[in-house]
């Protein structure tokens, strides 16, 4: 049996994702790569952390990208934590952990395993069955129960796909060995006293039938949201019925859950899966797919939007790409295709006739006041103004104690100050701060705050001010904590003071693009700083101050600075070359201020104002 002849839970993930080529094919332009990595993104566990399984390691395809290098470094300890873990929570039982490398050798030990009757846990097995690959990270075979480890600290719908897969496939190789019964996930697990590099794990049987990990409010306290992001479900609901949105359930219907009504909720069903052998039999004929078509509801269905949706559009659609989500949806491209009216109505619209001009901008009459009141605070005479942007880290891990795996540790701080639009000259390392990730400590905090806040400044500029708010309070939590403890170097109420200060008067550069008081042909309703700034290159305004090109740093995006962070807390990067480093990470991040300041006076030019 070849390699290449085995079906995946790959396949089956992109038959249920996306229109039949994409089963066995892709296009050549897709990389599967983030398409524009944004730092301050809150998406999928924290930007760069793309694996979900395991079962991910083994995935040739991902090895060719970018965000491959951390996760290979960090998720290739996870099989021996997880061993681990299992061996002390289930000390009494007999553990059989599968030691052969190829897929096939694998297949041959879990049966030989199986059969020899000894052991009651097997760690890492592999099943086939007509060419189909499952591999749970562990099978108890006393309960009947197979379980995968998700990478993550919660669930969602997508997630059904797996064990789905994995449920079917592996019941059906064990037909004449058992029945198989069960299902379950095991988790990253959370608590609020986690210390550094510490990897807890938890069991659930739930899980989210939400399309999107459950959210949930400040108001909540921790064990609150760690239920909700779990079980997918609230605290009363989980008190009420433990087993209430059991996985297996759904499993053995074949049903995809959703949730209706909001005062008394129930579980109906959004759709069902194909019985497995239907499926296979529609994955194999597959193959034969050799040409894509323009995208429809296969390609945005009840689970997420395929990965290659974008793609698709730009290659057999184009008058219907490059435009941002909040004015063209997957879902509308999809009804462009398919109602000529309703394509007919979006083309004749303002602004799809704007965005598909070149080098225009309109200012929205309608929102002079708001504008007005906005720029007012740039120019108010001799105030002083901190322009400010963060860089983090982000492992599936506490970086430091009393943080939550994925959880964000900012590392870098570059700050810009003026007075009346000139700026105040400071060294270069005094203001474009980086901080060890070898050696991070927690009173690191403190002195952000402080920097920042800069005796009190008039005003703090940053793009994206929901992400650095975060941040800042997300220090605060680390204060208190230390603060409690009795350490007096937390500082913890004038550090809070400081952060109240920051807040109250801190002003969003994206303001006028996200809320539409300025609109910019060519960026087609996408509001991000580097879509802004390479407009203004593009077209040779004349601003104020100019960046350095980004393709001429040695770190030209957010997820090169995450990267190399990352790399220095895991000691890949010794202290000769982070010296380097650590510069290029400063001209990186400086640049990424210097940029809020040319987006500024790109506002003033086109406001006209002197």
């Amino acid at each position: 049996m070849k390699k290449e002849e085995f079906i995946t839970y790959r396949h089956y993930y992109n038959f249920y994702t996306s229109q039949p080529y994409f089963i066995w094919h892709k296009l050549d332009s897709n990389t599967l790569e983030i398409q524009e990595y944004d730092e301050e993104s809150e998406e999928n566990e924290k930007g760069i952390w793309n694996f979900s399984s395991l079962e991910d390691l083994d995935d040739p395809e991902l090895e060719k990208l970018d965000f491959f290098k951390i996760n290979i470094n960090v998720f290739s300890q996870y099989p021996w934590f997880f061993q681990q873990y299992i061996e002390k929570e289930y000390k009494d039982k007999k553990i059989y952990t599968i030691k052969s490398k190829s897929t096939i050798d694998k297949i041959q030990e879990t049966q030989r395993i199986l059969q020899s009757d000894e052991y009651d846990i097997i760690l890492f097995p592999v099943f086939e069955y007509r060419n189909c690959i499952a591999r749970p990270d562990i099978l108890f075979i006393k309960e009947k129960k197979i379980s995968s480890l998700k990478l993550s600290t919660s669930t969602k719908r997508v997630d059904l796909l797996k064990a789905h897969w994995q449920f079917w496939i592996v019941k059906s190789a064990l037909y004449d060995v058992f029945k198989l019964e069960d299902i379950s996930i095991f988790l990253l697990d959370i608590n609020q006293e986690m210390k550094k590099n510490e990897v807890l794990f938890k069991e659930v049987v739930n899980i989210n039938v939400n399309k999107s990990a459950k959210t949930t409010t400040n108001k909540e306290d921790f064990e609150a949201k760690k239920i909700s992001k779990q079980q997918g479900m609230s605290t009363e609901e989980f008190e009420q019925n433990p087993t209430w949105l059991k996985l297996s359930n759904f499993v053995k219907d074949n049903m995809i859950p959703t949730i209706k009504g909001k005062k008394q909720k129930t579980i109906v069903s959004a759709g069902y899966f194909l019985e497995i052998n239907d499926a296979i039999d529609e994955i194999i004929k597959a193959k034969q797919v050799i040409s894509i078509k323009p995208v429809s509801e296969l390609d945005d269905g009840l689970f997420q939007k395929s990965p290659f949706f974008v793609d698709i559009v730009k290659e057999l659609n184009s008058d219907l790409s490059g435009f941002s989500g909040l004015f063209l949806s997957a879902k509308k491209i999809i009804k462009c295709i398919e109602n000529e009216e309703f394509l007919h109505e979006i083309k004749q619209s303002d602004d799809y006739k704007f965005f598909n001009e070149k080098n225009k901008i309109e200012i929205n009459t309608e929102k002079q006041e708001a504008l007005h009141s906005y720029i007012q605070k740039f120019l108010q005479k001799d105030a002083r103004i901190i322009w400010f942007d963060f860089e983090s880290i982000s492992l599936p891990f506490p970086s430091i104690d009393y943080t939550l795996p994925y959880q964000q540790i900012v590392f870098q701080v570059s700050i810009i100050s003026t007075i009346n639009e000139e700026k105040i000259q400071q060294s270069f390392d005094e203001v474009n701060l980086v901080y060890d990730p070898l050696t991070y400590h927690w009173t690191n905090f403190v002195d952000i705050i402080k920097r920042i806040y800069s005796d009190k400044a008039d005003y703090y500029v940053v793009f994206n001010k929901a992400y650095e708010i975060t941040r800042l309070n997300e220090m605060l939590v680390i204060l208190k904590k230390y603060h409690d403890l009795g350490d007096a170097r937390a500082n913890y109420y004038q550090c809070k003071e400081f952060v109240k200060h920051i807040t109250d008067n801190i002003i969003d550069l994206q303001d006028p693009f996200r809320f539409k008081w300025i609109k910019v042909s060519d960026l087609k309703g996408y509001y991000s700083i580097k879509k802004i700034e390479k407009f203004i290159t593009q077209y040779d305004y004349k601003t104020k101050e100019r960046i350095i090109p980004y393709k001429e740093l040695e770190v030209q995006n957010g997820m090169q600075a995450m990267n190399q962070g990352t790399f220095r807390y895991l000691k890949k990067i010794g202290d000769v070359a982070w010296k380097e480093v650590k510069h290029n990470l400063q001209k990186y991040c400086q640049n990424d201020v210097l940029a809020m300041l040319m987006v500024w006076h790109f506002i003033k030019l086109v406001l006209k104002i002197n």
